[in-house]
């Protein structure tokens, strides 16, 4: 079978005229091609997709879970901070009452 200087160079581009139109004899064959690569396309996109999305949830996970943890730390220190200000209430008032 006859190919051209051209078709031979770049096979992909086989039945795409000067004007890069596809000619009647090979349009099948390109828009086959065109599918496959479309489809190709596609499934990358959800692929990667899939993964930014599993990616996104398991990082709002962990960040959630930092925020709990320093709440909860938080929350500690509040707590130790209060126990300190009875103590040191509960050691005034008793100065208070041997003064007097």
């Amino acid at each position: 079978m006859w190919r051209s200087k051209r078709a031979q160079l770049s096979p992909h581009l086989e039945g795409f005229g000067a004007s890069g139109a596809p000619n009647a004899r090979n349009f099948p064959r390109i828009w086959r091609a065109i599918r496959c690569v479309t489809l190709q396309t596609r499934a990358t996109s959800l692929t990667f997709g899939g993964f930014l999305c599993i990616w996104r949830s398991k990082r709002e996970e962990s960040i959630s879970h930092l925020e709990r943890a320093s709440v909860l730390r938080s929350v500690q220190k509040i707590c130790t901070q209060t126990n300190m200000e009875m103590y040191e209430n509960e050691a005034r008032i008793k100065a208070q009452q041997h003064k007097a």
